[in-house]
């Protein structure tokens, strides 16, 4: 077992000692994420572990799709993990198809209207009990920016000419437009990025980027002038995929080995000129 490997189970095995709840709150934050009925199993156990953090977020926003729930019925081992944690709200939306954009979309009034910042995670991961611990001292130290624990560098030539599968993994803190953050390793969003008008229209999220929201939100932040940062966890692995069935990865090999993160680029490039120029300058 590699030492990456180890250290997680270490923060995992601690994380455990408060199976129940998270010792301190993250106050003026909510956690955001989205799932659909196929993957309940690894929603669950992605669930588990954001319950099982030492700081966490005041609350979490489970957005989910009416039609993807006849009648708003859950699953039976869904509902047992919300009833254990007294932190989920769940915010239903109306829309349909959205993918991964529904992660955040439906809870931008709530998060508006109760002046929170958000952080987006993903489904189908197993988070470290310390990922908000790591995730609020960055926030801290770099107040009204967008801020992750996973990134990429875009390549000096731009997306227009080098593939998105060979931009390099960022390891030392880094700002900029050049830095391009994944959801998966959870990214914070201030209330100026929320208040974007664009960032809620569905429609030309859908024109431009389909399954992206990677891509959606970063071109967001780069039309709304905000910094981007990331900075290292101070332990690694803060997460791991979960085992999903055959067939689970087809959008993300759809996404980054079969070009689809590539042509999200080229759209919102083509759409916003204004982003294009912002990488060119920099």
């Amino acid at each position: 077992m590699n030492s990456q490997l180890v250290c997680f189970w270490a923060l995992w095995s601690l994380g455990l000692l408060w199976a129940r709840g998270s010792w301190f709150t993250w106050r003026g934050v909510a956690t955001c994420i989205t799932t659909f009925p196929s993957r309940e199993a690894q929603v669950v156990r992605a669930l588990a572990t954001l319950r099982r953090q030492f700081v966490a977020p005041e609350i979490l926003y489970l957005c989910l799709e009416d039609d993807r729930y006849p009648g708003r019925v859950l699953p039976e081992k869904l509902k047992r993990e919300i009833r254990r944690n007294p932190r989920i709200q769940i915010v239903w939306s109306r829309e349909t198809a959205l993918g991964p954009f529904n992660k955040l979309i439906p809870a931008v009034p709530f998060l508006i209207q109760h002046d929170r910042q958000a952080v987006t995670v993903d489904d189908d991961v197993r988070y470290s009990p310390f990922l908000f611990l790591f995730l609020r001292q960055t926030v801290r130290d770099n107040p009204g920016e967008v801020c992750g624990l996973r990134g990429w560098q875009i390549h000096e030539a731009g997306p227009d000419s080098h593939p998105y599968v060979r931009w390099m993994p960022l390891r030392a803190p880094s700002s900029g437009k050049r830095v391009f953050l994944t959801g998966v390793g959870a990214v914070a969003y201030p209330q100026a990025f929320l208040r974007s008008r664009l960032l809620v229209d569905s429609t030309v999220f859908n024109r431009l980027c389909h399954e992206n929201d990677d891509v959606w939100f970063w071109a967001i932040a780069a039309l709304e002038g905000l910094e981007v940062t990331f900075r290292p966890p101070r332990a690694r692995p803060h997460y791991l995929p979960i085992t999903k069935p055959a067939g689970a990865e087809e959008l993300y090999r759809r996404n980054r080995g079969g070009g689809g993160a590539d042509r999200a680029f080229q759209s919102v490039m083509t759409e916003f000129p204004k982003i294009r120029e912002q990488l060119k300058n920099q």
